[in-house]
């Protein structure tokens, strides 16, 4: 991905080095969680999540896009660009950072809107665990999105319990359990290498060929050399753009962030983990339903919201192509848990798997910890039926019910709004 991160997004369907990725990724259909078009990936789903809706509209959320109010300051959402450290391309210097040595400061290039993964892989570079959602969740209300709390009382309102400062909150205590999750599957189960001991790895592998020997070398080393070889175009356009940034040919991975990876396992990642909890939250406590029956999505470009892209990044442009109707607040709900997962991958430091397991993983843990908090709603009891509890819109497109009684799938069965325990 070091190889596109100045490529905006709005370019990728005509970019000679995007379909020279797309090639080369083909090779592998049985590897890939991406989503394809006809078993192939293309220019429209290249590095883009596989939630509904993901697929339609702009690559980058409207969550990362729009401007919003913190209490009484305006943010407009304008990022400082990283730019790539070139500490990490020769094999002194990365086991320098291996050993924990002070790599020095990042460097900044520009503030820039979202328009190219070198500014993804900035905005999750130094973020606080849940920034991204709770402005989303400041976003959406201010948006016109509701929160999914109880109407039916003539003299209260949803405040505490199921309002606004519920949300808020909510975002926010989530994140912490997602986040000890991530690290117990960490540490106490995966123990996965980064990309970048990955490529230390295949740089080791083409230069020291008694590495290989079956008998006293290094077990699976010739296996990985093989098998990163069969993307050879990929490989040697890699190969050129490191020998460019520091005059020789290396392997080593170009990553974006000066200290390199964090120093705990891969899988899961930790951004992914806690953006899929987050975001769960987010689907279940906003409205992102028309109906009762749970069938009928809430547009994203409805009720006076509109849809903004960045093409260069320096300005925020109207986005008025077919598909802006399809888009919808779950959809770019996903979109903006994709985009903090894959940011990482941008940046070098995870792969799409860590991303992709790491959102299904905090997806679980949320509605676990949603489950459990209806429980502590007195408007929840049976002697106050105020509220029934919430419907959420997976990641993988099945709808449940989250009640006093428990979890349990919807299909097309109908609900009253807030759902029938």
């Amino acid at each position: 991905m070091a190889l596109l991160r100045d490529v905006p997004f709005a370019e990728y369907s005509t970019n000679p080095t995007v379909q020279m990725v797309l090639r080369n990724l083909n090779k592998f259909p049985s590897k890939t969680s991406a989503p394809t078009v006809s078993g192939s990936i293309t220019a429209q789903t290249l590095f883009r999540g596989s939630g509904p809706g993901e697929d339609v509209g702009p690559y980058i959320s409207q969550f990362l896009y729009k401007s919003y109010n913190y209490g009484a300051m305006p943010i407009e959402q304008m990022y400082n660009e990283n730019l790539d450290p070139t500490n990490m391309l020769d094999m002194n210097g990365w086991l320098a950072v291996q050993n924990g040595e002070d790599p020095g400061s990042v460097v900044t290039k520009r503030r820039a809107y979202t328009a190219s993964g070198r500014v993804l892989g900035s905005i999750v570079h130094s973020d606080p665990a849940f920034q991204c959602y709770y402005a989303a969740a400041l976003i959406a209300l201010q948006q016109g999105v509701e929160t999914e709390g109880y109407t039916t009382n003539q003299i209260s309102t949803a405040w505490m319990t199921t309002g606004p400062p519920d949300l808020f909150t909510s975002v926010a205590h989530v994140a912490a359990g997602a986040l000890r999750t991530a690290w117990l599957q960490k540490w106490g189960i995966t123990m996965r290498i980064r990309p970048e001991v990955f490529a230390q790895r295949y740089e080791l592998a083409r230069k020291r060929a008694d590495l290989l020997d079956k008998r006293t070398g290094v077990p699976g080393l010739a296996e990985l050399k093989a098998h990163v070889e069969t993307a050879s175009e990929l490989l040697e356009a890699v190969l050129a753009d490191n020998k460019a940034r520091v005059g020789e040919e290396t392997a080593l991975l170009a990553v974006q962030y000066p200290e390199g990876s964090p120093t705990h396992p891969s899988l899961p990642a930790g951004h992914a983990v806690i953006a899929g909890a987050c975001v769960t939250v987010l689907k279940a406590m906003l409205k992102t339903f028309d109906d009762d029956a749970a069938t009928i999505e809430t547009k994203w470009v409805d009720s006076g919201r509109t849809a903004v892209h960045a093409i260069d990044g320096t300005a925020l442009l109207d986005y008025t192509a077919a598909d802006a109707r399809e888009m919808t607040v779950n959809g770019e709900l996903n979109k903006l848990a994709s985009n903090v997962a894959l940011g990482r991958d941008f940046a070098g430091v995870h792969y799409r798997a860590d991303g992709d397991g790491g959102l299904r993983v905090g997806e679980d843990y949320a509605i676990s910890y949603l489950a459990e908090k209806i429980h502590t709603y007195r408007e929840a009891s049976k002697k106050y039926d105020l509220f029934q509890g919430w419907v959420l819109k997976k990641f993988d497109g099945s709808v449940v019910a989250i009640t006093r009684k428990g979890v349990r799938p919807l299909g097309h069965r109908r609900h009253r709004r807030g759902v029938s325990g």
